[in-house]
């Protein structure tokens, strides 16, 4: 309505026959394409490890700008990052886990507004060799792929993204995904 008001009194053209339209500032805000990457931390970080068992050149990768990486993968002019959210449990070991403060720091200061960490924890399991019969404890991530989970559904509720993309190298995600594409038909989903 306000491109026909802006036509009508510049141009004096009839207020009601021009379609409504939005000016062209706003229409460029308009289309860009919101997007928002959920990282499986867990997945994406052992992916990681196994790389760089074949190849040590791929150890250069475990300390990334995420914000940056996910860029790389988006054409800035139809899209527009939103919002990168990191899902992992803080490791047991207190030295892994001072290297993974720090990467999500480093992450945080270079990217205030796009990164976000959520984090799980680990909880003791124990488990049984099949071979000796051992019980051996090991501990479990929880509560990464119920946030997931949940993350995907409330932006796609609150209708923060057009796009959501999955980095994840499991199968726990495909009812939320399935969810999502019933729910919400207009959203698109990669993984």
């Amino acid at each position: 309505m306000y491109f026909c008001i802006v036509n009508f009194i510049v141009y004096n053209t009839p207020l009601f026959s021009c379609k409504t339209v939005l000016p062209p500032l706003e229409a460029f805000f308009y289309l860009m394409k919101k997007v928002v990457f959920y990282f499986d931390g867990f997945n994406f970080y052992n992916g990681l490890k196994d790389k760089s068992k074949i190849d040590r050149s791929w150890r250069n990768y475990y300390w990334l700008d995420f914000v940056k990486l996910c860029n790389q993968f988006l054409d800035p002019s139809y899209h527009t990052l939103a919002k990168v959210k990191y899902f992992t449990a803080p490791p047991k070991n207190r030295e892994k886990q001072r290297k993974q403060q720090v990467l999500f720091n480093a992450n945080r200061a270079l990217n205030p507004d796009l990164f976000l960490y959520i984090s799980g924890n680990y909880q003791d399991k124990s488990i049984e060799c099949h071979k000796c019969h051992k019980i051996f404890t090991v501990p479990e991530e929880k509560r990464t792929d119920v946030g997931i989970a949940i993350e995907m559904m409330v932006d796609c509720i609150n209708n923060v993204a057009y796009l959501l993309i999955l980095v994840t190298a499991d199968s726990d995600q495909i009812p939320t995904i399935k969810a999502i594409k019933k729910q919400f038909p207009d959203k698109q989903l990669k993984v």
